[in-house]
């Protein structure tokens, strides 16, 4: 169920950091797997509460756009949620990247699965919404916006996404051997 699922992601993140260095004990990995579960739910939920913000909105300034069921069928309209809900997933894997502090990209992608994840359960929950096409590219955006974002802040931070691979929770690979000269 949810519960599976919300393993699953937290999974991404938190694998890479325990499975690094033992610096720091127990409850320094304790802690670590608690910053990344939480910068996930964090950025999933302003996700959520942003989205729903935007609806409520939309339906109040302009109740036109919307069936007597709440259902979209404007093109325009339908490409303003999706714009919307782009720039949303984009901050919400930002604000994950930012709250984990490292493996930015991977909370990040985490925050999108989540998001591609909701967008499958809102076309199948309430199909006649939207058209199809809206759902499937709710369903796309969502992981490449999110991913953005953490991309964003690991450029902010100073460090390519390349280099996230090597953060204190693990060691930077062995430096090449060089040939020792002998003595006579």
């Amino acid at each position: 169920g949810t519960t599976g699922f919300l393993c699953s992601l937290c999974c991404l993140c938190v694998r890479p950091a325990v499975s690094g260095s033992q610096e720091g004990g127990r409850f320094a990995t304790f802690a670590r797997m608690t910053r990344s579960v939480l910068s996930i739910l964090v950025g999933v939920a302003v996700y959520v509460a942003l989205a729903f913000a935007a609806s409520v909105a939309l339906a109040e300034v302009s109740p036109e756009w919307f069936g007597p069921r709440g259902e979209v069928t404007r093109a325009g309209v339908l490409g303003l949620i999706l714009a919307l809900y782009a720039v949303f997933a984009v901050f919400a894997g930002w604000l994950a990247a930012l709250l984990a502090r490292r493996g930015e990209t991977r909370h990040a992608l985490a925050v999108g699965v989540a998001v591609a994840g909701l967008a499958v359960v809102s076309a199948v929950t309430s199909p006649d919404a939207a058209p199809g096409w809206f759902h499937a590219a709710l369903v796309a955006l969502g992981v490449p916006a999110a991913w953005l974002g953490g991309w964003a802040r690991a450029r902010l931070s100073g460090r390519t996404v390349s280099q996230q691979a090597f953060t204190k929770t693990q060691p930077p690979p062995p430096a090449p051997k060089r040939a020792r000269k002998r003595r006579k």
